[in-house]
């Protein structure tokens, strides 16, 4: 039995604790700015994206630190804004990773920007030292200086922020050490920001041409690397230049060249898939995945919910509907050389993996279209068994 008051003091308790929990009120951003203009307010605008693991920790975290909140509460009117539901809001203002926190004055005007994942106590010292006037660059330049291999995330920050600023050839320089040495000093750092370190080169490539002879030097030197001998970060590196880059049929011939036995294989076959399908090469590409085909795409369904890890995640690249396409793609083409091999059991695993991620007549059509492709129009019904079977 729940007695009366018990309840109204738990209801109590829950609103106040909901209350306690973030300092963000909800409203779209015009309405936002207006407030803030018209209470001469600095304006707080965190960047997120649903997919982003970084992004709903932080939520349920840092800005339910109550240090935070409360300092929070007092210096600032915040919001938070979805970029990929808000693409034109989020480019406006130069944004094309989260999370990521942008600090306006009250005319609009943009006073400070923090990129990628903080803990409470870290933003709430970030937030004090940009209200004592010190702003990104200030803040990221003592530690990109100290060397060593702490300093690689925060040179990779700094570059970030002078390309926003249009500082492209400093901004090249500090990707350029990042790439040469962060990676090779840093693994932790390797690990989490590789991807978007290169993407981050390859964007600063399409608009500064010196930037895109130093991304086509490192492409030959890691080319160079892996005809000499099996290795593994120069495989890692070269697969998300020519993502970036494009080529693949260049990549799938050094592909060709290389042992068997070499390891940096299974790390390029992500990048030569589409050219083996291409060329129905499909018992080269089955052969190729690690562990085994299904369990390769079950693990590319879990990187997808969870959008990386803790780095940043590119607004570009998310999780919902435009990642379940290249996702679902990336299926109907598996299912087209299983089919084609005549492996019907793995298929149905496939097509169960793929159905957890997203399933609509949409995804069904897609992967019955790579069903027949592969030759095997039949096993279409396993499409129709799979109904109702599949949990997000």
């Amino acid at each position: 039995m729940i007695f009366p008051h018990v309840a109204l003091g738990c209801a109590i308790l829950t609103c106040v604790v909901a209350q306690a929990q973030t300092a963000f009120v909800d409203m779209d951003f015009d309405r936002a700015a207006e407030t803030a203009r018209r209470e001469q307010r600095p304006l707080l605008v965190c960047f997120h994206v649903p997919w982003s693991l970084a992004c709903r920790h932080m939520a349920e975290t840092t800005w339910a630190s109550p240090p935070l909140v409360e300092w929070q509460q007092r210096e600032f009117l915040s919001i938070r804004v979805d970029a990929a539901e808000q693409r034109s809001l989020a480019e406006r203002f130069r944004i094309d990773r989260t999370p990521a926190l942008l600090i306006l004055t009250p005319e609009g005007r943009e006073r400070d920007c923090i990129l990628g994942y903080r803990d409470g106590r870290q933003m709430l010292a970030e937030l004090r030292e940009s209200a004592a006037g010190r702003d990104a660059e200030a803040r990221a330049r003592p530690l990109a200086e100290r060397g060593g291999p702490a300093s690689a995330p925060a040179r990779h920050r700094l570059a970030a922020i002078l390309a926003r600023s249009g500082r492209e050839a400093e901004a090249l320089e500090h990707l350029v050490w990042c790439y040469d040495e962060g990676l090779a000093i840093n693994m932790v750092y390797a690990a989490a920001q590789r991807r978007m370190l290169i993407g981050d080169f390859a964007a600063l490539a399409r608009r500064h041409p010196p930037a895109a002879a130093a991304l086509v030097e490192r492409r030959r030197r890691a080319e160079e690397a892996l005809r000499a001998a099996d290795h593994p970060n120069e495989a890692r590196n070269l697969a998300l230049i020519t993502r970036e880059m494009g080529d693949a049929e260049r990549l799938l011939a050094l592909f060709d060249a290389l042992p068997d036995a070499a390891s940096s294989r299974a790390l390029l076959i992500d990048a030569v898939f589409d050219e083996l399908i291409r060329a129905k090469r499909y018992a080269d590409l089955l052969g190729e995945l690690r562990p085994d085909a299904v369990e390769h795409y079950r693990q590319q369904v879990q990187i997808a919910r969870t959008g990386g890890g803790m780095a940043c995640c590119s607004i570009h690249a998310p999780r919902g509907p435009a990642a379940a396409g290249g996702l679902v793609d990336r299926g109907a083409a598996l299912l087209e050389a299983l089919a084609a091999e005549n492996r019907r059991d793995d298929a149905r695993a496939v097509i169960a993996a793929a159905l957890s991620f997203e399933d609509n007549p949409q995804v069904r059509a897609l992967l019955g279209e790579g069903l027949k492709r592969g030759g095997r129009g039949e096993w279409t019904e396993d499409l129709n068994r799979s109904a109702g079977k599949t949990g997000k």
